[in-house]
């Protein structure tokens, strides 16, 4: 089965499960990812919008794993 993920560069990246080292349930809102897509590009506005939405809560994630990371 293969896996579908958008990373903060913007890129979707596909992959099989045995090849995920972590997981984080829920960590973007199920509906918001319903309107990302699957392509590797945006196919209208929604999905960019959405991707745009999405880019910006992993980066907020990133930053907040940094902080905490520097703490250690």
């Amino acid at each position: 089965m293969w896996h579908l993920s958008l990373i903060c560069t913007g890129e979707v990246v596909q992959y099989v499960a045995a090849n995920a080292y972590i997981e984080v349930p829920r960590m973007v809102d199920r509906d918001l990812v319903a309107r990302v897509g699957t392509s590797a590009t945006p196919f209208n506005h929604v999905e960019t919008n959405a991707r745009v939405a999405e880019l910006k809560h992993l980066r907020e994630v990133g930053k907040d794993i940094n902080k905490a990371f520097l703490v250690i």
